[in-house]
């Protein structure tokens, strides 16, 4: 999982990428996940790509918000969020 802010975005909106072989996932399996972190997906955009040799790729690409207490920062040269509290 890799969480990113566009470069021009709303407050309080962050994306995440869920990468999966073969086949993609399930929305239903994906969002309770997400909801119990305290987020609040607005949408996915799934991504497949094929190799050569036919394997296929998915990336989930979800933009969601998150509630008010909960804020995060974002490092550029990680493509990581953490919330304040967690460990460096």
């Amino acid at each position: 999982m890799s969480f990113y802010q566009p470069i021009i975005a709303e407050d309080n909106r962050l994306h995440c990428k869920l990468y999966h072989i073969d086949r993609p996932l399930p929305l239903s399996d994906v969002l309770p996940i997400l909801e119990n972190l305290g987020l609040r997906v607005l949408g996915e955009f799934p991504y497949r790509l094929q190799r050569r040799d036919g394997r296929v790729f998915w990336i989930h690409d979800f933009a969601f918000t998150y509630a008010e207490g909960w804020k995060s920062t974002c490092w550029k040269s990680t493509s990581r969020c953490r919330t304040p509290s967690s460990p460096r």
